[in-house]
């Protein structure tokens, strides 16, 4: 392990006070944390998502989403089927590891106890994970408020670098299609989260994000009291995608942290904004219809009209960018979104 991953941990150690665990214990929280704050950005999440135990080979982490938010009761399932017009559902399953390699036998472990999560015979894991295994029963007897399908993402972690080695590759890809044998799954991913990857997530978590976009249609405002400048104007729904995204094309759920509500799901709101831009006819009039984004960010370096932003949040818009985002193989250059931004060194 090198040491800048090592210092990344000393400085989970210290910030969660996980003083009396042991190393590879202490690497599975780590991961789960890092791979927790990219699904679902909360601190209390992490104790639900921890699922490691003698008796569960290969999976450390769990995450069951509905909605975009993280359930582990049938009540807060029961919740999104009242609230919602369609449930939207993710699992997450992680795998750490400390070793000196991505490892054979430690992934064909982790897709195997997954197969064993999803099938009907008796499993001896432990509570937890069986609880949620449960749920996940109960979720599925719920389909009917489906548009489609779970989607299923499995995330292998280990300290080194990833190579795309052929054997590897090839049992993985054996692993997705028994996977995909189960007709229960809409998509699945296999994650290898490498050296580099963990690194890069951990910087997101801790640090400034910067983005760069093209802004066009702008002008700029007025001063404002507090504000270091400020524009408003009308920006592609392709370039707020390219904000919004990381190097996984996964939303990046840390600049919504300000936002006033979370997403809230395909409620009736959601859907119509989904479908405007499924049916074509009205994409050109989405900007219209939309109330618009605003983004707060503490620095910006712009050459014409390129704005390159860091450290920011988007304090306004998490629905819109939501769906813009889960629709994003529809979005065209037709749509635009009415767009606020400004530069702030004050607190979001």
């Amino acid at each position: 392990m090198d040491k800048i991953i090592e210092s990344f941990i000393d400085d989970f150690k210290s910030e969660f006070n996980y003083n009396k665990i042991d190393t590879s214990k202490l690497f599975e929280h780590f991961m789960n944390y890092i791979l927790a704050s990219k699904i679902y950005p909360d601190r209390s999440s992490l104790d639900k998502i921890n699922v490691g135990g003698t008796r569960n080979p290969g999976i450390d982490g769990l995450a069951i989403m509905t909605n975009n938010h993280l359930v582990t009761t049938q009540e807060e399932v029961d919740y999104f089927i009242q609230d919602a017009d369609l449930l939207d559902i993710e699992f997450s399953f992680i795998q750490s590891k400390t070793s000196d390699s991505f490892d054979i036998g430690g992934i064909n472990t982790f897709i195997a106890s997954v197969k064993e999560f999803f099938r009907d015979g008796e499993l001896n894991f432990e509570d937890e994970l069986l609880n949620l295994r449960d749920l996940k029963n109960y979720i599925y007897k719920n389909s009917i408020k489906m548009e489609k399908s779970p989607s299923l993402k499995l995330y292998y972690a280990t300290t080194v670098k990833w190579t795309s080695d052929k054997n590897l590759v090839t049992i993985i890809n054996s692993g997705i299609k028994d996977l995909k044998a189960f007709d229960i799954f809409s998509d699945i991913k296999f994650i290898p989260i490498d050296a580099d990857r963990l690194k890069a997530l951990y910087r997101e978590i801790k640090n400034k994000i910067t983005k760069e976009i093209i802004f066009e249609k702008h002008t700029i405002l007025p001063k404002i009291d507090k504000v270091t400048e400020s524009y408003l104007g009308l920006l592609p729904a392709s370039e707020l995608i390219k904000i919004i995204s990381d190097d996984d094309g996964e939303i990046i759920k840390t600049i919504f942290y300000d936002n006033v509500r979370d997403f809230q799901g395909f409620n009736k709101v959601n859907s119509g904004i989904k479908n405007t831009i499924e049916n074509g006819v009205d994409k050109d009039k989405f900007v219209l219809l939309n109330n618009g984004i605003t983004i707060v960010a503490k620095s910006l370096n712009k050459i014409g009209s390129a704005f390159k932003i860091s450290d920011f949040q988007i304090v306004n818009g998490c629905q819109t960018s939501h769906v813009l985002h889960s629709e994003k193989g529809k979005v065209d250059s037709s749509i635009f979104i009415p767009w606020y931004f400004q530069v702030s060194n004050a607190t979001f």
